[in-house]
C-alpha cells in the first residue's frame, strides 16, 4: 500500500478509527522507537528527536540556533515535555530566548506555551509541530502495518492554500462575504484601501500597516504566525513567507499575500476565536473590537470619529 502525504490530524483521524476515540497520540513516540539519527537538531531529555519547531530555525546569541526549548509541566498529574517557542510569542520573548534566557523563569512565555499545549492536546495532537517522530517515510511504514489490504483508508482532503479557505474550514463557514468586509475595512482604516502604504511618522508599511522596525516588529511576528498556520493544518508554507522576513518590506508582497498575513497574525492570537466567529456571522462590533484589541493594539483607537464610522 501507498499513501499520499498526511497531515497528523489524518493519521489520528485513521489511526481512532481502528483503535477507539480513546486512542493517546503520545504513546506513538516513544524514544525506543527512534535512534538518534532521526533528528538533526538532536534529543529532547526524554530522548525523542527534535524537529524545526513551529517558527523554524531561530538563530541565538553565540551562533547557535533554537528551534523547540522544550520544558517540562504537569498536565494530568503527568510531567509532560512541551516547546516553550510558540507562534504566539512577542519578538521580545523570542528574543529573550535566543539570549540565553530559562523560559521557566519568565511567566508570560509558560503562559503561553502551556496554553498552546493545552489546545493541541485537546485537538488529539502532540505538542510539538509535525512530530519527527513520524516523518514521511516512517509514517508510511507504520501506517501500512495498523491497516490491512481489505481496509480501505480515504485521507482528509487539504485545504487550500489560502487563509480565508483555511478559516472558512476551521469556522466551518462558505460564505465569507463578512470576513472579506472586516479585511477591506481594517484596508481602508489603515492604508486607504492600500492607496497609501507607507507611513509618515513610524516605519509602518503595506496596505495593514506592520511595523516593520524595532524590538516589536509586527512584521517579523505576523510572518511567523503565518509560518506557524500553514504548519498546524499539515500545509506547506509558501516561500514568500521566508523571503518577507529577509527584504522586510510588506509593499513588496502582493494583496493576497498581505491579506494572508494580517488574518494568520489575528488567528494566531489568544483571544480571537470568538472574535472571528462573531465576525463571520455579521458582527460589526466584533470587527472593531478585532481590529482595536489585536491590530492596532490601542482599543480606544475605535473611539476615533471615523473609524467608527468605517465599522457602523
Amino acid at each position: 500500500m501507498s499513501y499520499d502525504p498526511l497531515t497528523e490530524d489524518a493519521i489520528l483521524t485513521a489511526i481512532r478509527s481502528t483503535r477507539g476515540s480513546s486512542f493517546d497520540p503520545a504513546s506513538l513516540y516513544s524514544p525506543s522507537s527512534f535512534s538518534p539519527a532521526a533528528s538533526e537538531y538532536g534529543l529532547r531529555v526524554d530522548g525523542t528527536p527534535k524537529g524545526e519547531g513551529f517558527l523554524g530555525l531561530l538563530p541565538m546569541e553565540g551562533g547557535d540556533v533554537m528551534t523547540e526549548q522544550s520544558v517540562g509541566v504537569e498536565f494530568d498529574g503527568n510531567e509532560t515535555l512541551i516547546p516553550s517557542i510558540v507562534p504566539t510569542l512577542s519578538q521580545e520573548e523570542i528574543s529573550y530566548l535566543a539570549g540565553g534566557g530559562d523560559a521557566r523563569a519568565n511567566d508570560s512565555i509558560m503562559d503561553k506555551a502551556i496554553t498552546h499545549a493545552q489546545d493541541r492536546r485537546a485537538r488529539g495532537l502532540s505538542p510539538f509541530a509535525d512530530p519527527p517522530l513520524l516523518q514521511q517515510e516512517q509514517r508510511s511504514t507504520f501506517l501500512d502495518d495498523l491497516f490491512s489490504e481489505s481496509l480501505e483508508m480515504t485521507p482528509e482532503p487539504q485545504n487550500t492554500n489560502n487563509m480565508i479557505d483555511i478559516l472558512s474550514s476551521i469556522y466551518n463557514i462558505k460564505d465569507t462575504t463578512n470576513l472579506k468586509e472586516f479585511i477591506n475595512n481594517v484596508a481602508e482604516i489603515e492604508s486607504s484601501g492600500g492607496t497609501d502604504t507607507v507611513s509618515d511618522i513610524s516605519s509602518a508599511r503595506g496596505i495593514f500597516q506592520f511595523l516593520t522596525k524595532g524590538e516589536g516588529n509586527a512584521f517579523v511576528t505576523g510572518l511567523n504566525r503565518t509560518k506557524a498556520t500553514y504548519k498546524a493544518r499539515g500545509l506547506e508554507v509558501p516561500s514568500w513567507v521566508e523571503e518577507a522576513k529577509d527584504h522586510g518590506d510588506p509593499n513588496l508582497l502582493s494583496r493576497e499575500q498581505q491579506v494572508e498575513l494580517f488574518l494568520a497574525n489575528l488567528y494566531q492570537q489568544k483571544g480571537t476565536d470568538k472574535l472571528f466567529k462573531r465576525i463571520l456571522s455579521g458582527d460589526r462590533d466584533a470587527q472593531k473590537e478585532m481590529y482595536g484589541k489585536y491590530h492596532h493594539t490601542i482599543p480606544d483607537i475605535t473611539k476615533n470619529k471615523r473609524i467608527k464610522e468605517i465599522f457602523s
